[in-house]
């Protein structure tokens, strides 16, 4: 079994959300940087509570991703808020 480096979850997901996701990863010792996105600001900080590394807006997500990802895998911590 291989364990990720990284998971990339929306906060709307069907079922579950991403932050409950998040809170299970956590729970179970999963040691990945997390980075979330989402349309609305107002849940960076549930998703930073849930453990994320990163917060990127979906209007955001062609320009940001990509530097989330990276910046979460070295252990910084991004957040994407400008439109």
């Amino acid at each position: 079994m291989t364990t990720p480096e990284v998971v990339v979850l929306d906060i709307s997901m069907p079922g579950l959300n991403g932050i409950e996701v998040a809170k299970r990863l956590r729970s179970l010792g999963c040691q990945a940087a997390i980075v979330f996105f989402s349309a609305d600001i107002e849940f960076m900080m549930a998703a930073m509570d849930a453990g994320a590394s990163a917060f990127v807006k979906k209007t955001r997500i062609s320009s940001d991703l990509w530097f989330a990802i990276q910046e979460a895998l070295a252990g910084r911590v991004f957040v994407s808020i400008s439109d």
